[in-house]
């Protein structure tokens, strides 16, 4: 399981989001993310890993990522 940061104010609502992510680190795709508490919230962003890199964030937070680490960019 990824090191998972704390929350910013534990106090404030949580506003959980999904970034996907192309093989070069690209954001594809950004949709929000139900899920009850931190926990249900990794085990849903962990699970829609198909192939392309997922980042869980809650609000300005970064909370994980997931899947295919980016591609780093080489010299010739």
């Amino acid at each position: 399981m990824p090191e998972v940061h704390l929350p910013l104010n534990p106090d404030e609502p949580t506003a959980y989001r999904t970034l996907t992510l192309s093989e070069n680190g690209l954001v594809l795709a950004s949709a929000p993310l139900e899920a009850r508490d931190d926990d249900e919230a990794l085990s849903r962003a962990m699970a829609m890993v198909r192939g392309a890199g997922v980042e869980l964030w809650d609000g300005f937070r970064f909370m994980a990522h997931f899947g295919p680490e980016p591609l780093l960019a080489t010299g010739s």
